[in-house]
């Protein structure tokens, strides 16, 4: 998942990125749901698993309040404005009911295989190289060099000839996101490299990974790199035993995304800085959205109007002539995390929403404070910055399925540091495969291919 998601798009699709991505998405999650239901073999081992997993849950524990959140989710999208959106998402968003589903199912499928170290690492490469791979497209991107057909960098509003790359990932703010949260990942196993031609490969990895965060322009993934890595640095310094190189790396990535801000590095960035204004540009727009948002939840408080809803808000609002200038498009999100989810689930599922976040980082910061073993310490302190990034950047933009697939994964990499024995017990039982368990995962699997897959035809039938 960490390396297809983020690599893979149809060209050839009416929607190139997102929409194959999530289809591509819940179709592996189908898949690993039906293997891990023939893995428990009998219905006796799949009630089992339950009970050990309800047993050990706290009443406002992470999981707990996952399922929550899929409980506010779903009666948000049976009394939404528009439950047919809100159930299967936008046609170019895709991020209704079961989408968010699918994500804590996936969290819930991973929960525990990331509690040996050595696993752990295996993730975290690949997550860098494919980040590697993202960028150089990326920096190839911004100097002309395009080599699949059908794809076209989009470039800065008020200045058309400076290119905003998009690589694989579909739109510069999503690339700039997708960045910002991969950065701590490389200062990760750089810190861990032993040998000096390792530091030089992985240094030269986060050099790209850096170039290519500043061609997006996307001010919302900068600040999120900033707050990400001067989280990491702080927590670095403050708590582990510090190497100067990683020391002197970060300290120069974040000074490098500082100065991101003042366009010194030329190439764009010097236009960017002239759009640093509410009273014009994109800011103003979304200066627009936001006080736009703050009036309507106060209609529909408790469950807001239903996932993917805001478009058929946004129908209704007055735009200014100033705006329609800048930029006369429908907006269908507020690209501020906590009104997104005002507007959509309502101030019940913005409530389950930060709780989540507080106990992640609650467990977070024990496993990193209480922990004797320095390795996994520093994997918590990867994946919490990771979130930082997010948390920041989100304020600005909202979620795609490349920054949700890392925050999941960010999840499971902080949680399962904490995993005991016994949630573990269940998995190394070994039971004849049982019809009835058959028959669910022939139909969990049948399903899952059937329609995502004939999801990504019609997506490729509409060019």
């Amino acid at each position: 998942m960490a390396f297809v998601i983020p690599i893979v798009f149809n060209p050839f699709s009416f929607f190139r990125f997102e929409m194959d991505k999530i289809f591509l998405f819940r179709l592996l999650v189908s898949v690993m749901l039906a293997i891990w239901l023939i893995e428990r073999g009998s219905l006796k081992n799949f009630w089992v698993w339950c009970w050990q997993r309800t047993a050990v849950m706290d009443l406002f524990g992470v999981e707990t309040l996952q399922l929550a959140f899929v409980g506010v989710y779903g009666l948000s999208t049976i009394f939404s404005i528009a439950p047919a959106e809100s159930f299967w998402g936008l046609m170019d968003r895709g991020f209704g009911l079961v989408t968010v589903v699918s994500l804590i199912v996936f969290y819930w499928l991973l929960r525990g295989v990331f509690a040996e170290t050595r696993r752990a690492s295996a993730l975290v490469m690949v997550i860098v190289g494919t980040g590697f791979m993202v960028g150089l497209y990326a920096i190839l991107q911004k100097f002309g060099l395009e080599f699949i057909p059908g794809v076209h960098s989009e470039t800065l509003s008020i200045a058309r000839s400076v290119v905003r790359p998009i690589a694989t990932i579909g739109n510069p703010n999503y690339l700039g996101a997708y960045l910002a949260m991969i950065l701590p990942f490389g200062l990760l196993l750089f810190d861990g490299a032993k040998r000096i031609w390792q530091k030089v490969l992985i240094l030269i990895t986060i050099i790209v990974q850096l170039a290519a965060l500043y061609f997006t322009l996307s001010r919302a993934g900068w600040l999120g790199a900033f707050a990400g890595l001067l989280f990491f640095l702080f927590f670095y310094i403050y708590k582990l035993p510090r190497q100067r190189a990683t020391i002197f790396v970060v300290a120069v990535a974040l000074l490098s995304v500082g100065l991101f801000f003042f366009g010194v590095f030329g190439l764009g960035g010097d236009k960017r800085t002239q759009d640093l204004t509410f009273e014009g540009g994109s800011m103003y727009v979304r200066l627009q959205d936001f006080k736009y948002a703050a009036v309507k939840i106060i209609e529909r408080p408790i469950f807001g109007f239903g996932p993917e809803t805001y478009m058929f808000l946004s129908m209704d609002r007055i735009y200014t002539e100033k705006e329609l200038a800048i930029d006369d498009r429908l907006s269908d999100r507020v690209h501020n995390l906590l009104l997104d989810t005002l507007i959509n689930i309502g101030v019940v599922g913005l409530i389950v929403l930060i709780t989540i976040f507080v106990q992640l980082f609650r467990r977070a910061w024990r496993g990193f404070f209480s922990g004797q073993d320095v390795s996994r310490q520093i994997v918590i302190l990867t994946a919490a910055s990771a979130l930082v990034a997010y948390l920041v950047q989100v304020q600005f933009h909202f979620d795609t399925i490349v920054t949700s697939l890392l925050v999941i994964i960010c999840f499971v990499l902080i949680s399962d540091f904490e995993v005991k024995r016994a949630e573990e017990d269940v998995s190394s039982v070994s039971s004849k495969l049982t019809t009835p368990v058959a028959l669910l995962a022939g139909v969990v699997l049948v399903v899952g291919v059937v329609w995502h897959v004939g999801e990504m035809v019609v997506n490729a039938m509409l060019i």
